[in-house]
């Protein structure tokens, strides 16, 4: 999807794609289509774009190459692949808020949750139980059950609740003593309620937000003042892919935070990212003159330097975590 969003942008802006690659490597099948040849490689690790042209200067290029059109189309090109990386986590999330629903608390006095080492669990309450009584009252939602619960300080250190599990009726002397709150350790239930198309647009287009900016945050954090957080290489994400791929939601709700995590880290500033070009197109249009070949050169030395350690301390970090 990434590569798609800027070969869609070529093909809008007039430029040849000369090659739209699935993979890397030796080619395993191939078709012409719409003036570009596709290809299946390989190794199945992302794929890229070729335009003509890309190997091209500005002043040789022709009209339909890549560096034949002028700085701010070139980059436009550039950040269309993070945009569409964008584009494909918000489908997602809205097609999960819409089709599975939003996650919130259920009204009904029904428990969702029991805290590991609390009072409820000591005492035998498991999740799935329904709240009858409370002390003698009948509790119709959670919030009731709430209530009465915060009423129970005022005359007893003790609270009576009965309880139907599968249909036999329990009950539990639950001590609380005199003081302080009052923490059963129970919550509700979480349920998933559909959302309409615009209501979960809207709550995807906040998700995406929460999610950027946090990862703007953490990177923020992490380069200016050294911050402990460990980036997740190619080892980690492949254990958090496993990990969530017994479950549909899970891994569909991981694809489009990887997606985002993907744009983002590609609108960096960064040599031989997207956000490097772009730097560089930038450059040009304010001094309208591209950079010269050797500080071309130069600069995606020094990227390519930049990415291997970045690639190296990630790839650590995943190991050390596999250790612990």
């Amino acid at each position: 999807i990434y590569e798609m969003g800027h070969y869609l942008a070529c093909k809008w802006l007039g430029i040849k794609v000369e090659t739209f690659s699935l993979g890397f490597g030796p080619i395993l099948a191939s078709t012409t289509f719409w003036n570009t040849l596709w290809t299946l490689r390989l190794i199945p690790l992302g794929g890229f774009i070729k335009p003509a042209g890309i190997d091209k200067r500005p002043e040789d290029a022709k009209k339909n190459e890549y560096f034949g059109k002028v700085w701010y189309r070139r980059l436009v090109v550039a950040y269309a692949g993070p945009a569409m990386n964008f584009v494909l986590a918000f489908a997602v999330f809205v097609g999960l808020l819409m089709f599975r629903g939003m996650p919130k608390y259920s009204t009904a006095p029904i428990i969702g949750e029991v805290q590991s080492g609390s009072l409820a669990e000591k005492a035998g309450l498991l999740p799935g139980d329904t709240i009858n009584y409370i002390n003698q009252e009948r509790p119709k939602t959670w919030n009731e059950v709430h209530q009465m619960l915060l009423r129970t300080r005022k005359y007893r250190n003790y609270v009576e609740l009965w309880a139907n599990r599968n249909g036999e009726r329990l009950y539990f002397e639950i001590f609380i003593g005199w003081h302080g709150p009052i923490t059963l350790g129970i919550s509700p239930r979480v349920i998933a309620v559909r959302q309409g198309f615009f209501t979960a647009a809207k709550e995807s287009a906040l998700i995406c937000t929460f999610q950027v900016t946090e990862t703007a945050k953490l990177l923020a954090a992490k380069f200016s003042r050294g911050d402990k957080t460990q980036f997740m290489g190619a080892i980690g994400i492949y254990q958090a892919v496993a990990q969530a791929s017994s479950d549909w939601v899970e891994s569909l709700s991981l694809m489009a935070i990887l997606s985002l995590s993907i744009g983002i880290f590609n609108l960096l500033p960064i040599p031989l990212l997207d956000g490097g070009w772009g730097l560089l197109f930038i450059w040009e249009g304010i001094t309208r003159k591209y950079p010269s070949a050797k500080a071309i050169y130069a600069f995606q030395l020094a990227g390519l330097a930049f990415l291997g350690l970045f690639l190296l301390y990630a790839s650590c970090g995943d190991v050390v975590r596999l250790l612990d």
